[in-house]
């Protein structure tokens, strides 16, 4: 399953289920230096490149891995292939255990006031600050293992539980250190210093601080290529996101938004304004916004994983968007309140709870996000297609469907990283 149509853009509405134009069978991918090479008819690839190779007809879906001459020949049965997961949202980084806040939700308590009453973001703040370097590497090198048995090969990660110059360049320097290790998946880093105000401050003052000292001194560093705010009433009001994305854009940082995940507070319409990368949670956003966004070519990155885990009965407007071929992903949205880091989850809830296509919910985590997700090669990725760097993920069966099926665990038997594969099951 090459999710190629030909065209390298985002893919929108109806072209998103198109198996025709998205699906391949018995053709053969030839990987070098971490790239795919060439995708061609088995056995033309075969006898263009190992004349000699005694190919026999796998009818299991046993993977087999054979060195032939300096040539690796992985061969996987009957096994479906489909890109390597891209999981456009997440908050990689931080300390801290907030599982007593379900208890709160249930007893009626909101986000904010859990917030006030010294839970939320300020808790994992105060905890993550304690934390130290050699803890939150750790944190980060167990939960990105997790995120690779479950497919994703890159994702885009913030930071935002530091809330001081210096804590928020601790977290984008473990995350660089993370990233360069190959047997990572790829990570895109954002700067989220806008993420809540740090208790003791002022928000002015702080509002101060992002803008003359965590920008200057986050884009002097240099790991972090996108800027985040969280754009939401009782947090960052539209005009002070603005003067801040104003800010860190005119500093070479890219635009990311959190956009009405709890009411419509018009952070979409501010979106379209500035025609950011991505608006993401979206989830109250109205008509005229979103349809706005999309002519901007600004993408909705819907997080299905956030309403489920707070126990809301309000879902991402998906279909809406597919009917209007306005630009969607999905992403886990890990965090300390959405500890989820399976892609394949979370796209079971938007096939098997909204009712969405299995393909078009594929390509919004492969294709589309790897439109706004940079991989640390600066190489293309998402797509199965030549020049595009060699991330796969070979099913564990035949029916490609599988892919977001199977809550739980991984429906993968391997993934190819990098053109490196690592197997997850005993094949």
């Amino acid at each position: 399953m090459h999710l190629d149509n030909g065209k390298e853009d985002l893919i929108c509405g109806e072209d998103m289920s198109n198996e025709e134009h998205l699906i391949s069978k018995g053709l053969a991918i030839l990987i070098e230096d971490n790239i795919i090479s060439k995708i061609k008819p088995e056995e033309e690839l075969i006898e263009e490149f190992l004349p000699s190779f005694n190919r026999k007809i796998e009818k299991s879906t046993k993977i087999c891995m054979n060195k032939i001459n300096d040539t690796l020949v992985t061969q996987v049965g009957r096994n479906s292939i489909i890109p390597g997961l891209i999981d456009s949202h997440t908050h990689l980084l931080w300390d801290g255990d907030r599982s007593n806040e379900v208890s709160l939700r249930m007893k009626g308590m909101s986000y904010s006031e859990i917030s006030k009453a010294g839970g939320g973001i300020t808790y994992t703040v105060n905890e993550t600050r304690k934390s130290t370097d050699e803890t939150l590497a750790k944190l980060g090198k167990e939960r990105l293992k997790e995120a690779l048995r479950n497919g994703t090969t890159a994702l885009e990660a913030k930071s935002g539980y530091g809330l001081t110059t210096e804590s928020e360049l601790k977290l984008t320097s473990i995350m660089n250190d993370l990233s360069i290790d190959e047997t990572n998946p790829s990570i895109d880093i954002t700067w989220m210093g806008a993420h809540d105000i740090p208790k003791g401050k002022e928000k002015a003052d702080y509002i101060e601080e992002l803008i003359n000292k965590q920008i200057p001194e986050i884009t002097s560093q240099g790991y972090a290529r996108n800027c985040d705010v969280f754009c939401e009433p009782g947090w960052f009001t539209i005009e002070e996101t603005e003067r801040i994305i104003e800010n860190a854009s005119n500093s070479g940082l890219s635009i990311r938004l959190h956009v009405d995940e709890f009411k419509d507070g018009g952070g979409a319409d501010l979106a379209a304004k500035k025609g950011v990368d991505t608006a993401d949670h979206a989830l109250y956003s109205n008509d005229d916004a979103r349809e706005n966004m999309s002519k901007a070519n600004v993408i909705q990155g819907f997080l299905p994983g956030a309403p489920y885990t707070m126990g809301l009965d309000k879902w991402p407007p998906i279909k809406q968007c597919i009917e209007n071929n306005q630009p969607w992903t999905i992403a886990t949205d890990f965090n300390p309140n959405c500890r989820i880091l399976s892609i394949p989850s979370i796209a079971s809830i938007c096939v098997q709870k909204l009712g969405i296509n299995p393909l078009a919910t594929l390509c919004a985590a492969t294709r589309n996000a790897g439109i706004s997700v940079l991989h640390r090669t600066e190489k293309p990725h998402g797509i199965i297609k030549e020049g595009y760097v060699a991330n796969m993920n070979i099913l564990n069966g035949e029916k490609w469907e599988g892919w977001c099926l199977q809550q739980g665990s991984s429906p993968f038997k391997a993934t190819i990283l990098e053109g490196s594969t690592v197997i997850h099951t005993i094949t």
